[in-house]
C-alpha cells in the first residue's frame, strides 16, 4: 500500500473515533478539521514546482481514502455500536447529511490547502491565513445551525489559551518561576465582573471595562513585581505562590465589605481623643456591608459585549 494512502486511512480512521466521542453534527465540523490538518501535513511530502492544480488533484486520492474510512467509521459507530451500548444514534436524516458534509469538507479542504504548497510562500501563507479566517467566521453560525452548543466550550478554551501565552512570557521567555500569575488573571476577571454587572448598579460599557481591568492587574503587577524582581529561582515561586493564594481568598471574603471616609472616622477623632476632647465627628460611610464577589457563588449576571450589527453575545447566538 502507498504511503499516502496509508496515510488518508489511518486519518479517517482516527476522525472516525473522535466522531463516536460526539455523534450528530459533530462529524461535519471534524471532518473539515482533519481536512486542514492533513493538507498543512502534507507540505514536507510534496513538489512545490507542480503548482496549485496539480498538487490539489494529487491530493485527492489521499483525502478520498481518508474521508470514506472516515464516513464509514462513523456511520458504523452510530448505528451499531451506539446502540449495542445503549445510546440512542442520531437519526438517518440527521446522520447522513452530516457524514456528507464531514466527508466532502474534509476532501475539499484538504485538496485546496495541500494545493496552496505549490503556490509562493507569501500567497501560500495568505491563503492559510483567509482559510482559517473563513473556518472561525462560519463556525459559530454553523454551530448555531447545527445545535452542538460547542462555541461556549471553545471560548473557554481560548481564554486558557490566552493564559498559557501570556505565562509563556514569564516563564517561557523571560525564565522567572512565577507561581502566581493566575493572580492576575483572577484580579482582572473580577473588576470586569464588578464594573460590568448589575449586581453591583454599575452596569458600564464592556469595552471600556475590559480596558479597565488589565490596568489594574497592571497596576496590582507593578505592586508585586517591584518588591520581587531581585529575587530568583525558589524564593521567587515562594513568594508569587503566596500571592496567587492569597487573592482567591480575598475574593471569596469579599461579601460584606464597609468603606468609611478616613478623615471624619479616624484622624480626625484620633486627634481630638489623644489631646483630650470629646468632641465627636459624623462618620462618612461610602460603602456599609457591600456584597462585592457574592462569595463562592461568584457575580451574576456579568455584562456582555455588544456590537452595532451583531447586537448583544448571547450563550444561544
Amino acid at each position: 500500500m502507498k504511503p499516502n494512502i496509508k496515510t488518508g486511512i489511518i486519518t479517517g480512521l482516527v476522525g472516525g473515533l473522535v466522531v463516536s466521542l460526539f455523534g450528530g453534527w459533530s462529524v461535519a465540523i471534524i471532518g473539515i478539521l482533519i481536512g486542514v490538518v492533513i493538507g498543512l501535513s502534507s507540505g514536507g511530502r510534496v513538489d512545490r514546482k507542480k503548482g496549485f492544480v496539480k498538487l490539489a488533484l494529487e491530493s485527492l486520492r489521499t483525502v478520498g481514502a481518508g474521508a470514506l474510512v472516515f464516513i464509514v467509521v462513523s456511520l458504523f459507530q452510530n448505528f451499531i455500536i451506539a446502540p449495542a451500548i445503549g445510546k440512542q444514534p442520531s437519526q438517518l436524516m440527521v446522520a447522513l447529511p452530516a457524514n456528507l458534509v464531514g466527508g466532502l469538507g474534509m476532501l475539499i479542504v484538504a485538496a485546496v490547502v495541500t494545493g496552496l504548497h505549490g503556490l509562493p510562500q507569501r500567497q501560500e501563507q495568505l491563503g492559510k491565513v483567509l482559510i482559517l479566517g473563513l473556518l472561525i467566521i462560519a463556525f459559530p453560525f454553523f454551530d448555531q445551525a447545527s445545535g452542538l452548543r460547542w462555541s461556549a466550550q471553545v471560548i473557554f478554551a481560548l481564554i486558557f489559551v490566552i493564559l498559557g501565552l501570556g505565562l509563556n512570557i514569564v516563564v517561557g521567555y523571560a525564565g522567572l518561576l512565577d507561581l502566581g500569575y493566575a493572580a492576575f488573571f483572577a484580579i482582572g476577571a473580577y473588576t470586569t465582573g464588578i464594573l460590568s454587572s448589575p449586581q453591583h448598579g454599575i452596569y458600564m460599557n464592556f469595552w471600556l471595562v475590559i480596558w479597565i481591568a488589565a490596568g489594574i492587574a497592571a497596576i496590582w503587577g507593578l505592586i508585586l513585581g517591584a518588591p520581587t524582581l531581585p529575587l530568583r529561582g525558589d524564593y521567587l515561586a515562594i513568594v508569587t505562590l503566596g500571592f496567587g493564594e492569597i487573592i482567591p481568598v480575598i475574593f471569596r471574603n469579599l461579601t460584606t465589605v464597609t468603606i468609611k471616609e478616613p478623615l471624619t472616622c479616624w484622624i480626625l477623632p484620633g486627634l481630638f481623643k489623644f489631646f483630650g476632647s470629646t468632641t465627636t465627628f459624623q462618620c462618612v460611610v461610602w460603602a456599609d456591608n457591600l456584597d462585592l464577589t457574592a462569595g463562592e457563588k461568584g457575580i451574576n449576571p456579568i455584562g456582555r459585549p455588544s456590537l452595532p450589527i451583531i447586537g448583544e453575545f448571547q450563550s444561544s447566538n
